[in-house]
């Protein structure tokens, strides 16, 4: 597998809304050319995505839902 960082990652706030963190490593990456277009808006767009999924009703998904009540063995619920 090729695992890639999209630089930019989403949190949750205090308040519970979501926001970005690192958008200025995105850009700067991006001015220097170290990434491409593509890889870009696909941060962007990801982030965007993940935002609209975490604001909506449906977040987190049912398939986390379900993991996070059963940890996996050698692991502790807090």
């Amino acid at each position: 597998y090729i695992i890639k960082d999209l630089l930019i990652d989403v949190r949750w706030n205090k308040d519970g809304k979501p926001y970005l963190l690192d958008e200025d490593e995105l850009e700067e990456v991006f001015e220097k050319k170290l990434i491409s277009q593509e890889e870009y808006d696909i941060a962007r767009n990801t982030s965007t995505l993940l935002i609209d999924m975490m604001n909506s009703s449906n977040f987190p998904p049912a398939v986390f839902k379900k993991l996070s009540d059963t940890p996996p063995d050698g692991f502790v619920a807090v």
